[in-house]
C-alpha cells in the first residue's frame, strides 16, 4: 500500500487505487530499488510493465483473458512501437469492438517520469548509490527475463502476421537460446550454463 504525502496525488497513485492495484505498486518499488542490479528495472521497464498491467486490467473488464504473447503485442500496436499503421488501427478496431474504451485507456498510458514520481516522491523510493552489486543469480534472472521477452514479442508478431495472412505456419513455439563461445578453451555452452558451473574451461 502506498503513502501518500500531503497535496495532490500523482496520476500513478490515482491509477492503482483506481483498478485495484496497490500491490502491483509494491512491485514497482521493490523492482525499481533492488540491491541487486540484475534484478533491477529500470524506471522505462517499469512504466511498460504498468501500462501492460492497465490493458490487462481493461480487457477483463470486457471478460477478454488475453495470454501475455497477446498483451505486449497489443501494446506494441497501441503505442506504435515498431508497427506500422495498419496494424494499429487493425488493433485498435479489435479493441473497441469488444468494448474498450481505446482513447481513455491510451490516455491512461503513463510515462517514465510519472513512474519516478510515484517512486521517489509517493513511495520516498531510492536506488542503491551504486550498481557495483552483481551475482551470478541476478544475472540468471536478467537474462531468462530477457529470453521471455523475446519469446513473448516474437510469438505475438508471428500470430499478427498469420492473422494478416502474410505467412503460413502451424501449431508453433518460439524457442530462445543464448550460446557463449569462449576463444581461448575453445568451448561453447549456453548462458545458464556457464553461470551455474561459473564459468568456461579456462578455470581449469
Amino acid at each position: 500500500m502506498s503513502e501518500s504525502g500531503p497535496g495532490p496525488r500523482g496520476k500513478v497513485e490515482r491509477l492503482l487505487e483506481k483498478y485495484s492495484l496497490e500491490e502491483f505498486g509494491d512491485y514497482l518499488l521493490d523492482r525499481w530499488t533492488a540491491e541487486d542490479a540484475g534484478e533491477r528495472l529500470s524506471l522505462r521497464e517499469l512504466a511498460r510493465e504498468f501500462n501492460i498491467r492497465l490493458l490487462e486490467v481493461r480487457l477483463r473488464e470486457v471478460d477478454l483473458e488475453p495470454i501475455e504473447a497477446t498483451l505486449e503485442g497489443y501494446y506494441d500496436s497501441l503505442t506504435g512501437d515498431g508497427v506500422s499503421s495498419g496494424v494499429q488501427t487493425q488493433v485498435r478496431r479489435t479493441l473497441a469492438q469488444s468494448g474498450v474504451d481505446v482513447q481513455e485507456l491510451t490516455d491512461e498510458f503513463v510515462s517514465r517520469q510519472a513512474i519516478h514520481t510515484y517512486l521517489t516522491k509517493t513511495r520516498g523510493g531510492k536506488q542503491p548509490a551504486s550498481d557495483a552489486s552483481i551475482s551470478t543469480a541476478g544475472v540468471k534472472e536478467t537474462v531468462e527475463r530477457l529470453r521471455s521477452r523475446i519469446r513473448e514479442v516474437s510469438t505475438g508478431r508471428l500470430v499478427r502476421l498469420q492473422n494478416a495472412g502474410e505467412i503460413t505456419l502451424g501449431e508453433f513455439r518460439v524457442t530462445v537460446d543464448i550460446q557463449v563461445y569462449c576463444s581461448d578453451c575453445g568451448t561453447q555452452q549456453s548462458m545458464t550454463d556457464l553461470l551455474s558451473q561459473k564459468g568456461c574451461n579456462c578455470g581449469g
